[in-house]
């Protein structure tokens, strides 16, 4: 039986400084958030006028955004039923955002009833809603982190520990992250997931992609974002490709899953599922 590389605990956990500095940010009514803007191109409920002053004036430069951010989340939908359905027994969705009406562990239970599935979310907030509202029995736990930092205690938590045995591939979602992160923190990210998780486990990403946008849409777009205090870094599909790719197989999946990586021109997103190859002397 393949066993869970050992990922130290670290030895304090989130300071009285840091979690109130993030609730600051998280509750001031007055500037934009990006899980509450998320949350309101995806048709949720909780957001406020800044996020939608600010959503409004993203998709009057990028019409496509809504739609875009919307097929996204259709896609992890769909890629995490395939990984369920595949045998991955647990799910970890490292940026789960503001509880919708389609969750990612009701879709992984009804492919799999002996799925289980951890949120994890850096907003207080967030974590707080998922918590009342998603973690109502044993297939789900919900924890806070800031994977930037936090990731080892993520994959070293006691419900991931206590729940794989490291026989069966572990799919981890990352959907509205990777482009929040800079080009050391996501090689670092994906770096840290290959060297723990068993061969056969399967990255679900989606990423914002400039693609042929115009550039001063592009320009604009992301300089009011910036100025909400929100910093994207985008990446042409190729770099997103390269730097998954370093440790983690673009290989296309069976064919009733979702197969290798998909375009769609008109938004700006890209998806796609990468796995875990077999290491050698296996």
């Amino acid at each position: 039986m393949t066993k869970l590389s050992t990922v130290p605990l670290p030895h304090q956990s989130v300071s009285t400084s840091d979690t109130a500095i993030a609730l600051n940010a998280a509750l001031d009514p007055t500037r934009p958030n990006v899980s509450r803007l998320y949350d309101y191109l995806l048709l949720g409920k909780d957001h406020r006028a800044p996020d939608r002053d600010l959503a409004e004036s993203l998709k009057f430069w990028l019409p496509g955004l809504a739609y875009a951010v919307q097929s996204c989340r259709s896609f992890a939908l769909e890629a995490v039923e395939a990984a369920a359905e595949s045998g991955c027994g647990l799910i970890v969705d490292l940026k789960c955002g503001y509880p919708l009406r389609e969750t990612v562990h009701e879709t992984a239970l009804k492919a799999n009833p002996d799925a289980h599935v951890l949120y994890v979310d850096h907003d207080p907030v967030v974590t707080a809603h998922a918590r009342a509202l998603l973690a109502d029995g044993p297939a789900v736990e919900v924890m806070r982190a800031d994977v930037r930092d936090d990731l080892g205690s993520v994959l070293g938590h006691p419900y991931v520990r206590a729940r794989i045995d490291l026989a069966e591939p572990v799919a981890v979602v990352m959907t509205g992250l990777a482009e929040f992160l800079t080009d050391g923190e996501l090689t670092a990210v994906l770096g840290t997931l290959a060297d723990t998780l068993p061969p056969g486990s399967r990255l679900i990403l989606s990423h914002v992609d400039p693609g042929t946008l115009p550039k001063q849409a592009i320009e604009t777009a992301t300089a009011a974002c910036a100025n909400a205090g929100i910093l994207i870094r985008l990446r042409p599909a190729r770099k997103v490709r390269d730097l998954v790719g370093g440790r983690w197989s673009w290989a296309e999946l069976p064919p009733e899953s979702i197969h290798y990586l998909f375009f769609d021109e008109p938004t700006t997103f890209i998806g796609g599922v990468a796995t875990l190859p077999l290491k050698e002397g296996r």
